[in-house]
Formats: structure tokens, sequence, C-alpha cells
């Protein structure tokens, strides 16, 4: 027989249920949860129909799994860096994995297992190492191949990344501003032959700044290599989203930021590995394998490895002196370097434009045109729509010029052109075109001045009267029309009011 309990029941060590019994637990809707809950309740949600607590290190219900006939809540929230979170619909949402380009998804029920394979054919890239000691003097240091730019050059010295503001390149030469103290280890890592862009952005640290935009988008964290003061900063200590580093801590006032960025890096391209060092381990197991070890860079707690340090077999690399303690390692791999313009998927016509399409051959073709202008390939204009208002001032404005023994009249910035002679004049033009008509509207000064055509666009011209001459007396108007029927001929009338 069941007892109950008007208040709360307190049991001061545990409860014990006999083999075969159960215990039910407090049940009710989402609306029905505890107004004051507190860390370490649990119940059943009738809403969810599942098992819920209260918990959590900033405490919240959330459910608490169990095992029953169906498998429910595979997932809750998906986060995607830089896109939209996938979140569940309910407890039986169904999350689907999709193939993008070049990418093949195999799945095998009896293993659980998702297999994510690629299609798309890398380019190749191909790095050069030039070693040298320095003597204390020497700044110049040749490399084995043109440098197409200084963007694609990495330097260290004895281990110690060098700012690119630290040398100059040319040719197949990097020269040092510095001459290098005699005995340091040169090394120069040459990048000649990359399918995509090796940019370098270059900032000063403020000491509070955390967030620093490169100039082009990053799509793989691993294709970047990021320096503070010349020391490689391990991936732990920033990450990226779109055109922005986002360092954990930020860089003290006044230190040197370089990012670099392989542009567009497949995201198989680059692979990194870390591992932490025990003081005896000197071999360190890859996640790919290696063909070339000038495709490594080796970093320990940032500091860069000269490749006489290590030696690489398959997916094997091994250290000639073990790591310290607690020490960082952190190997980069390039394997592949392609470019991932990615594939045209549709053209659509903007406007004015009809057409496009999403496979195949894609045509556009102008829109047809209405109103005034008509047609598509060949445009007609409408009888009667060009008004006076549509043309050029060549066509319908006034020039007054000043008189002088020469004028310069430039025909294509008025049509009637007007003035009263006050000494001999000659009139040159400029802006002259075939089959331009321009008029003179000049006034007699009163003194028998003469009027002289002159240089047609700089040279020597035939004009050839038609009729009329021209009258200086006081106040006559005299009207002067030129035709040219080229630029270094043309046809004349001069005429007075009746």
């Amino acid at each position: 027989m069941a007892t109950k309990f008007k208040s709360s029941v307190e049991i001061d060590g545990y409860l014990s249920l006999t083999s075969g019994n159960w215990i039910q637990v407090p049940d009710g809707t989402t609306l029905q949860r505890p107004g004051s809950p507190a860390v370490g309740m649990f119940r059943y949600n009738t809403t969810t129909a599942e098992f819920e607590g209260y918990f959590g290190s900033t405490p919240a219900w959330g459910a608490i799994g169990g095992v029953g006939g169906t498998v429910t809540e595979a997932f809750k929230t998906i986060a995607v860096s830089g896109q939209s979170s996938i979140v569940a619909d309910s407890a039986t949402d169904t999350l689907n994995v999709a193939a993008g380009s070049n990418v093949t998804l195999t799945t095998d029920a009896g293993t659980d297992t998702l297999t994510i394979g690629s299609t798309a054919s890398g380019g190749v890239v191909t790095v050069e190492r030039n070693n040298y000691t320095a003597n204390g003097s020497t700044t110049a240091f040749g490399v084995s191949s043109t440098i197409d730019s200084e963007n694609n050059i990495q330097v260290y010295l004895d281990g110690v990344y060098q700012d690119k503001d630290t040398f100059t390149t040319s040719g197949s030469t990097v020269t040092l501003g510095t001459a290098p103290a005699n005995t340091t280890e040169v090394e120069i890592m040459h990048f000649v032959s990359v399918d995509g862009v090796v940019a370098v952005d270059k900032f000063t640290g403020n000491g509070s700044t955390t967030v620093f935009t490169t100039s082009m988008s990053i799509t793989n964290e691993n294709a970047t290599q990021v320096y503070l003061d010349g020391v490689y900063q391990s991936k732990d200590n920033y990450g990226t989203t779109g055109n922005n580093v986002t360092f954990v801590t930020a860089p003290p006032t006044g230190t040197a930021v370089e990012i670099v960025h392989m542009k567009v890096i497949a995201a198989s391209g680059l692979n990194a590995n870390t591992f932490t060092g025990d003081g005896s381990q000197v071999a360190f197991t890859l996640s790919t394998t290696v063909t070339d070890e000038n495709l490594t860079f080796v970093f320990i707690q940032g500091v860069y490895q000269d490749k006489s340090t290590y030696s690489v077999s398959g997916t094997t690399l091994t250290f000639t002196t073990a790591p310290t303690n607690t020490h960082v390692i952190e190997v980069m791999v390039i394997t592949q370097v392609s470019i991932l313009g990615g594939d045209i998927t549709e053209v659509i016509a903007g406007t004015g434009l009809t057409g496009g399409g999403t496979s195949g051959a894609v045509t556009l073709a102008l829109t047809a045109h209405t109103g005034d202008v008509t047609g598509t390939t060949a445009l007609t204009i409408a009888n009667d729509v060009v008004t006076n208002s549509k043309l050029g001032v060549e066509y319908t404005a006034s020039s007054a010029l000043t008189s002088a023994a020469t004028i310069a009249v430039d025909t294509d910035t008025a049509d009637i052109f007007t003035y009263t002679s006050g000494v001999n004049n000659t009139l040159n033009f400029t802006d002259v075109v075939i089959g331009a008509m321009k008029n003179f509207v000049i006034t007699g000064g009163g003194s028998s001045y003469t009027v002289t055509l002159g240089t047609s666009n700089g040279a020597s011209c035939t004009y050839n009267k038609i009729s009329g001459d021209y009258d200086d007396t006081s106040g006559t108007k005299n009207l002067v029309q030129i035709k040219w029927i080229a630029v270094n001929e043309a046809w004349y009338t001069i005429s007075q009011p009746a």
C-alpha cells in the first residue's frame, strides 16, 4: 500500500530499492517546471518526452540522455564557423550530410562510418631550401631559382623568423638589411611554384586589439602562419573567420604582427600536427605522408627548427635531440595546393539582358527596347524624337568672342560666334570635323578692319568663297557661314542685312 506525504521528505543517507522494483520521478510540461529551480533537480518533461535536469556551470534545464527502443536526439545544435548553426527541430530530427563540389561521401552502415573523399586534382607546390652560415659581413644570399615575389620567401636566422621589412629580393638574391652575426645559421625557404597566391599582411599591436583583418578571406586556418616579432604563433593562440584573425590575447604595444596566408588552399593542402615533448621521445607520427622534407615546417615553442635538426621518412618525423618536456611541437606539412575557384553554377541576365541558365552553353541577349528607341540587335530611333534639347552645345549654343589680331575658335563649343571688330582679325579653328558648319556674326568697327580665315586644326586650309564681302562699316552686322567639306577645305558666304 502506498504511503503519501503532504510535505517534503529528506533522507539522511541513501534510498535502496529491492530488485525488480522501480521509482517514478516527477513529471510535467515545460511550463510546469519549478519557478525557482536548483542545481541537481531531475524530472520527466511530458512536452519533449524526455528526462531533463537542471545543471551546468551556467545552470539551465537540459536533456539527460537515456537508451530506449528508438534513437532520439542524435544532435541538437551544430555550429559552423561563418555559417548559420544547424538546429534540430525535434528529438528525432535527421542531420543530412551533402557532398559539395569535388567531394564524395561513402557510408558503411555496418560500422556506422561516413568517409569523405575528394575528386579534385591539386596543383603542386615546389619549395626550395637554401642554408648558409653567416660570417658577420655578408648581406646578400642567393637562392636556387628566380624569386617571383618577396611574399614567396621566408628567412630564418637561428630559427627565428625574419620580418619581410628586414630584407629585399631581386632576381635570385635575398639581401638582408643588416649582416647576420658570425656563425648565425641562415635558412631561406623559397616557394618556387604555388597554384595560388602567398599574401602577407602586416600590423602593429597596441596592447588591446585582438582582431586583425587580412587582405583576403581565409578558407582554412592551416593555410596561415602568424608571427609576433618574428616568433611563430601556435594555432592555439588565434582563430580565423572570413578575413579576420582573432588572437586569444592582444599582442603587446609595438609588437610587429605578420600574417602569411596562402590563398587559395585546398582543405587538404596543409596539414597541422601538434605534439607535446616529454624529454625523451624523438619520433613523432604525422597525419600524412611526407614526400619531401622541404615541404615541412617544424616549430618548438614557436621557434622555427632548422631542417638539419630532424629528418622525415613517410609519416615519421625524427628529431636529432628529444624536445624538452612540456614543450609544444607544431609540424606543418604541405601536401597539395590548388585553386578553389569553384564551378559556375548559374549565369543570370542583368538589367537590359535576357537569357542565362544553369548548365550547358548559356546565351545572353539584349532586351528588346521599346519607346523612342526600338529593337534588340539593330536599334532604331523613332522619327521626330531627337529634339534641340537632346543636341550638344556645338549645335545649340552661342559664344561671344573678343576681338584680337588672332582669335582661336573652338568649333566644338558653340554653333554661333559673335564679336565686334577692333583690329584686323585672323580666325584660327580647332576641333574641326567634316560636315561642320559654323556661323559668325561680326559687327564692323568702322576703321576698314579685315577678317582673314586662318588655320584649321593647326594646319593650312583652303577657303572657297561662294559670295559676299566683309563690310567694316561701324555697326554693320556681317553673317559669315563656313561649311567644312574636309578638315583642310571649306566653303563660305558673307552677307549683311538688306
